[in-house]
């Protein structure tokens, strides 16, 4: 848990603020006095005035530090409104998500409001799945670069201490890019070591592009995605070390690593690990979380221009702290 703890530590100094959906549980309001006990951020909670007081008063947390943007009320709601009125117009009038206006509303008007300026950091509820949350935060947030990938990336804090750095690594991506071409995997891997760098502090991201083959151990086109992708890598500057064509017990397994890649800087030693499509990433991340009682903190978005998450659909307390801070971190990030 000491990357986590650290994390923690590394969100105090910047004072970010953070918007957060408003949402009537334990588990809501539970986050959002760990982000106040533990000083990441200023809480800014969006819905029902009287509803928001109430909730608060209901589970025990004092309102003083919490500001509240009432959704019907607030003058910046107004100006939010204007901004994505047409976005509003496509989900809500006949569209996929009519059925849920309230819930829909408040997630679009909080992803306006932090694009204009009230707020660093967003945290959504799970009301949309996360292509569609992704396509809307696009259209409202813009991206880094014009023709930029949205990607994404989970922290997971295992079980297992001798693997990644005191047993937490990152995986790359398993929500988001379905079949990540060479240039995309190449991207995602620039984006998880980016973050990996600043949340492992001391520890150097080493970052392996995983694949069924190790250094030519099998010959399929799958592989030779993997090997374009790790040679784009190799033709840019980069301040973390990577290697490619990899299986997992080749790149965190110090034994297995050193036999089936004598010659790796990586191999054994990966502490973020970059999967070659969704299926594999997605399949990785459950198992870990089922079978090996993992903690994880994502999907963590990269690519939007502001740090803009959405809560998982069974999210806790600790999703809504550790997410946060991880929002607060990436408003420091220099691509």
């Amino acid at each position: 848990m000491e990357i986590l703890q650290s994390l923690l530590i590394k969100a105090k100094p910047w004072h970010k603020r953070i918007l957060l959906i408003s949402d009537d549980s334990y588990q809501f309001y539970s986050g959002v006095k760990n982000i106040l006990d533990k000083r990441i951020g200023k809480p800014i909670v969006l819905g029902h005035t009287e509803a928001i007081l109430q909730s608060l008063k209901d589970y025990g947390v004092s309102d003083k530090q919490i500001e509240i943007i009432d959704i019907e009320h607030d003058f910046r709601v107004i100006e939010a409104f204007k901004y994505c009125n047409n976005i509003l117009l496509e989900n809500l009038v006949g569209g996929i998500y009519s059925d849920m206006f309230w819930d829909v509303y408040t997630n679009i008007i909080g992803l306006a409001l932090v694009k204009t300026g009230v707020a660093d950091v967003f945290i959504g509820l799970p009301q949309f799945s996360i292509k569609d949350f992704v396509l809307i935060a696009k259209s409202i947030i813009g991206t880094k670069y014009i023709k930029g990938l949205i990607s994404s990336s989970h922290l997971v804090q295992t079980t297992t201490m001798e693997y990644g750095v005191n047993g937490i690594l990152m995986f790359g991506d398993c929500s988001i890019v379905e079949n990540p071409t060479s240039k995309e995997l190449a991207d995602i891997t620039n984006s998880t070591a980016l973050l990996a760098s600043l949340i492992f502090g001391d520890n150097k991201p080493k970052v392996s592009l995983l694949s069924f083959s190790t250094k030519g151990s099998a010959s399929h086109h799958m592989v030779d995605k993997v090997i374009k992708a790790g040679k784009i890598i190799d033709s840019t500057s980069k301040t973390y070390d990577y290697d490619y064509e990899l299986q997992l017990d080749a790149s965190i397994d110090p034994q297995i690593g050193s036999r089936k890649a004598p010659f790796s800087f990586v191999a054994g030693y990966a502490n973020v690990l970059i999967f070659p499509d969704l299926q594999a990433g997605n399949i990785g991340l459950s198992l870990v979380n089922l079978f090996g009682d993992a903690i994880t903190v994502g999907p963590i978005i990269h690519g939007l221009s502001l740090p803009t998450y959405q809560l998982p659909n069974k999210y806790t307390c600790a999703d809504i702290l550790y997410l946060s801070a991880v929002g607060v971190i990436a408003t420091t990030m220099v691509d």
